[in-house]
């Protein structure tokens, strides 16, 4: 297994592999402080973070597969953090709210419950 740290003022999700391995892993996740708490293990081995001033909730698989999803996060009334890009500049389509709208994660346990405003 790896141990996986959400980026505070970093650029990017740190992995330390079993091997000792120091790893950062895609995407940028532009912006400072982004996650500020402990990840939590889902029964469908998944590491949630919540964001603290990041745009989005951050998950990492257990393939170690890192994924911003869930609606934009406002604070005062305004977005905080940034668009992600791609390598190329393009934005990234973390918008995808697929795992909105199920009303249960693969493994029926995580419920995933927002209103879009």
């Amino acid at each position: 297994g790896c141990i996986y740290f959400a980026p505070f003022d970093a650029d990017q999700v740190l992995c330390i592999t079993a091997e000792g391995v120091v790893e950062l892993l895609a995407p940028e996740i532009p912006g400072s402080f982004k996650y500020d708490a402990r990840g939590v293990l889902a029964r469908n081995g998944c590491i949630y973070f919540a964001p603290c001033h990041a745009r989005r909730v951050l998950r990492i698989s257990a393939e170690g597969d890192v994924k911003l999803f869930g609606p934009v996060i406002r604070c005062s009334g305004f977005a905080v953090g940034e668009d992600v890009q791609s390598e190329d500049g393009s934005d990234v389509d973390d918008s995808d709210d697929s795992d909105a709208d199920e009303s249960e994660d693969t493994d029926g346990e995580i419920r995933l419950k927002y209103s879009a405003g």
